[in-house]
């Protein structure tokens, strides 16, 4: 099923919700492949790779003539010093407890309380089967 752009745009606001609360920008615009930030004298661009669910940021500073992007590779490189480091096999465990701790939270939520009727779903399948 494809994601609608309310939907990417919903994804996004929840990932990158401390643009908005802690550095006062705004969502200029939006599509089901790009939503850019906006502040006074900055923009992100979190931009969806076209048909995958790879994602990756641009930010750069609107201050001058015309808007100069980085990539985030650009940036780690840059503030960390010489070149990107590369994931350790910590990193690659810690993403993925994320996304999977992300995922279970907003797709468990009922069996996460305990719901009876959640779990007895469940048990029934995708289809309304028993399973074995």
């Amino acid at each position: 099923m494809a994601i609608s752009s309310e939907q990417f745009l919903a994804h996004m606001r929840r990932a990158f919700w401390y643009l908005e609360c802690r550095y006062g920008f705004r969502v200029a615009s939006s599509s089901v492949e790009r939503v850019r930030y906006e502040s006074d004298g900055v923009f992100v661009d979190v931009v969806r790779e076209r048909g995958s669910a790879t994602i990756s940021v641009r930010i750069g500073s609107r201050m001058g003539p015309v808007d100069q992007a980085y990539s985030l590779a650009e940036v780690l490189s840059a503030f960390r010093g010489g070149a990107v480091p590369a994931l350790t096999e910590e990193d690659v465990l810690l993403l993925n407890a994320w996304e999977v701790a992300v995922l279970l939270r907003n797709v468990g939520h009922a069996l996460l309380q305990g719901d009876t009727e959640a779990f007895r779903s469940l048990a029934r399948g995708p289809h309304g089967r028993e399973r074995p």
